[in-house]
């Protein structure tokens, strides 16, 4: 099924609306959406992973665990990362302007890949940013996304990860700076050195420019179901 980025976008934006999503947060969420879609990140797929679950998420108030000038810890319950990205970003936004480099840990999320398209937006005022998370299953992975205050498109890196217990968590961290470049390369000795995924800015940058020109192709359950939500 073929549509356009206008109809993913309006589409989006009601069904957000319906599930209980606050203005503001309807429109970031349908923007974060189709920034992965559209640059062939599959913003639909993930999307389609924690649909079921949103409609008890939206309105989700992270609890703060922790807080000092540079680290911010807090638990999303569960969550997705469209429910609490905007107490997340305002944490990392205060935090940086007062310390120059900042952190902010999300525990107990999903959907973390949809964080991407946002930090572009950060990265447009002026900020590095780092976000890093790992995935569980039959390949477990540590995910990177790195982005420049020049960059137009992030770096996104997926690095496999030789035992993904006990360490494994559902966590999200995001690190910001106006002075610190980030490169996304993990430390841990866990993860192997090189990357099993790379999509470079090229391919991004040519997927948006096909999705301009063709539309998008969509999965059509997916499609249907945030139709149905839309009304």
């Amino acid at each position: 099924m073929r549509i356009n980025h206008q109809e993913l976008l309006a589409t989006a934006r009601r069904a957000f609306a319906s599930l209980g999503f606050a203005p503001g947060e309807q429109e970031d969420a349908a923007d974060m959406v189709a920034w992965l879609e559209l640059h062939g990140l599959g913003g639909l797929s993930e999307l389609g992973k924690g649909l079921g679950y949103l409609e008890a998420e939206a309105g989700t108030r992270a609890e703060v665990l922790y807080r000092d000038p540079r680290l911010a810890v807090i638990d999303a319950g569960g969550a997705s990362v469209l429910a609490v990205v905007g107490q997340a970003v305002d944490l990392l936004c205060a935090d940086v302007r007062e310390s120059r480099l900042a952190t902010v840990r999300v525990k107990n999320c999903h959907n973390r890949l949809l964080i991407t398209g946002y930090l572009t937006r950060l990265a447009r005022e002026g900020l590095n940013l780092l976000a890093y998370w790992e995935n569980h299953g039959q390949q477990p992975a540590v995910t990177m996304v790195a982005i420049t205050a020049e960059d137009e498109l992030p770096s996104v890196r997926v690095y496999d990860v030789a035992d993904s217990e006990p360490a494994f968590t559902r966590d999200l961290t995001l690190v910001a700076s106006p002075d610190f470049t980030f490169v996304p390369v993990p430390q841990s000795e866990r993860v192997r050195p090189r990357p099993r995924q790379s999509p470079t800015p090229e391919f991004m940058r040519e997927h948006l420019d096909r999705c301009f020109g063709e539309g998008l192709e969509v999965d059509p359950g997916i499609w249907r179901e945030l139709q149905r939500l839309a009304g």
